[in-house]
Parts: C-alpha cells; structure tokens; sequence
C-alpha cells in the first residue's frame, strides 16, 4: 500500500479498489461476514 500512497490522491481510487479486491479474496477463503 506504501507504494500506491507515493503517486498521489489521483490513484487513491486505484488503491481503495485494490484493498477492497484484496478484501474480498480474504473474506471468501475465510468465508468471514461482518
């Protein structure tokens, strides 16, 4: 995530998508529900 932070707000998107894609895996190999 470090990374993502150096290129600005423009790609704030871009690294908000990528957590939540990073979320989802998780969440279905756990099979968690919040």
């Amino acid at each position: 995530p470090l990374p993502f932070m150096s290129y600005g707000g423009s790609s704030l998107l871009t690294n908000v998508i990528a957590i939540a894609l990073v979320l989802n895996v998780g969440m279905r190999k756990k099979k968690i529900n919040f």
